[in-house]
């Protein structure tokens, strides 16, 4: 922090620094000399350096490369040359599609693996809670009781019909 100075409420800087800072006029008018070759030099050098770095970390090189996705997605020209792009090489490949066939049939697995939690997930609940139980219950007894009446009315009518076929009466005669 050399050229401030430091008081005890405020520090203030010194008058050519701050002449210099409030003037809105060019870095030459203000009496700063050209950068010199060395000076570019070791400016485009440490540009190089940081590019590396970013360059090396993977965080910066995603996003980047997301920004750019996005900016191409945004595109429709882009979009439709793209996706022609990728039809004519899973035309000429067809390992491709058997991989894209795979990824479809690992996403409906997937897929089908969640819904079925998701469901056990309701079924748990449904037994944890008392009024769900007794409703459910409350369902199974007029589902069996609506199935038993089917099947009465089922066999009266097959009653009918052997009573009304001769050959069945027949049949049954020679049983008994």
């Amino acid at each position: 922090m050399e050229g401030l100075v430091h008081t005890p409420l405020v520090s203030i800087m010194p008058s050519s620094s701050a002449a210099a800072a409030a003037t809105a006029a060019p870095a030459r008018q203000r009496g700063r000399p050209r950068t010199t070759e060395a000076e570019e030099a070791r400016k485009a050098k440490r540009a190089e350096a940081q590019r590396r770095r970013r360059a090396l970390d993977w965080e910066y090189r995603a996003k980047e490369a997301e920004a750019k996705r996005q900016k191409r997605a945004e595109d429709p020209e882009y979009r439709a040359k793209e996706a022609e792009a990728k039809r004519q090489n899973r035309a000429e490949h067809p390992e491709y599609r058997a991989a894209d066939n795979e990824a479809k049939r690992q996403k409906r697995n997937e897929d089908a693996q969640l819904r079925a939690r998701e469901a056990e997930m309701r079924r748990l609940q449904r037994q944890s809670d008392p009024e769900m139980r007794a409703r459910e219950a409350e369902v199974k007894r007029l589902k069996r009781s609506e199935d038993a009446e089917l099947r009465a009315r089922e066999a009266e009518l097959r009653r009918l019909q052997r009573q009304s076929d001769p050959e069945m009466r027949a049949r049954e005669a020679e049983v008994k």
